[in-house]
């Protein structure tokens, strides 16, 4: 797609939502669902280098994330993980109780895509964002609508109670 990931195909080893990946795209991958500002949901993995670069972060800003360590392993199985909130120029990281984020300006990405707890916050959330995203765009288009009648001599007049709105 647009943003990468590509095929989960190829040989990997996943622990908790990260994976390596051998051969040509070698290296660490992430499972993440992607949504966008207008509610739009992917599941695809990403890259530790594509998530770096799309979010100009840091390669220690990740370690917020890393399961593979022995104490977030331990710390996410029992529930005992602190909240995080890690605020760079371009992004927050997030993590949350099951949750943890990146979040840039128009898009999300949800980790540990394979946890119904975070598929279920992805959907809900997907949902949120799409009735928000009609929203908005109903308000522009209406906007857009009174602005030119206003430019044509039309819509001067100061509505009354009781007059209709087209």
């Amino acid at each position: 797609g647009e943003w990468g990931g590509g095929e989960w195909g190829g040989g990997s080893t996943s622990i908790g939502g990260v994976f390596e990946r051998t051969g040509k795209q070698a290296g660490r991958w992430y499972d993440v669902w992607r949504i966008g500002k207008d509610g739009s949901r992917q599941r695809a993995p990403i890259s530790h280098q594509q998530l770096l670069s799309r979010a100009s972060l840091f390669p220690r800003d990740l370690l917020t994330f890393d399961v593979s360590s022995d104490a977030i392993k331990e710390s996410s199985t029992t529930g005992s993980r602190p909240p995080r909130i890690l605020v760079r120029e371009h992004a927050i990281l997030l993590t949350a109780g099951h949750l943890r984020c990146v979040v840039r300006q128009g898009e999300i990405f949800l980790f540990d895509a394979d946890r119904p707890m975070v598929a279920d916050f992805a959907r809900r959330l997907e949902a949120k964002l799409t009735r928000s995203h009609a929203v908005e765009s109903a308000a522009a288009s209406n906007t857009a609508h009174w602005s030119e009648a206003g430019a044509n001599g039309g819509g001067s007049e100061p509505l009354a109670a009781g007059d209709a709105l087209d």
